[in-house]
């Protein structure tokens, strides 16, 4: 099983940032476009129910963009909140420009609700003003989750 759709580089420089858009039409679905934000160490299809996701936004007429930023998979605690709202920001940018972008969703699972809401708190308010719909799927707080995963790594008879 797959999902059909389009990776494309949306930032060369200084470091390369990716996102898959399904379907990836070209030229695209429409001028709505739904940005997945998967949680601690997530990437592309992240959660069992992305296809699905996609499969909805589909029928109501938006395209399912689901970004690899700096955080992404291993590179959580690298960063912050202030780089990855910059980075979806240019993600944001690069849509309007090369994808005719209007409308956008943000969708956060689990720590991925952070970067929504601090998007809609921080980024610039060009972009801001783009957003329709801010979902928090799961929401938890990457401390919490640290702290969890510290205690069960620490109990552990094997490590």
């Amino acid at each position: 099983m797959g999902l059909p759709g389009r990776l494309y580089r949306y930032r060369t420089s200084p470091n390369a940032l990716q996102a898959f858009e399904s379907p990836g039409r070209d030229p695209p679905l429409s001028d709505k476009f739904c940005i997945y934000l998967g949680g601690l160490t997530d990437g592309l299809l992240a959660c069992a129910y992305v296809d699905a996701l996609a499969a909805e936004c589909q029928r109501r007429g938006w395209s399912l963009v689901q970004p690899v930023i700096s955080s992404s998979y291993l590179g959580y605690g690298t960063g912050s909140l202030e780089r990855d709202t910059g980075e979806l920001g240019e993600l944001v940018e690069f849509l309007v420009a090369h994808r005719g972008c209007k409308d956008v969703a943000l969708v956060g699972h689990s720590t991925g609700c952070q970067n929504a809401v601090h998007f809609m708190r921080y980024a610039p308010r060009r972009l801001r003003r783009r957003v329709r719909l801010c979902g928090l799927q799961a929401p938890v707080s990457a401390v919490a989750q640290v702290w969890a995963w510290w205690a069960w790594w620490s109990s552990r008879s094997d490590r």
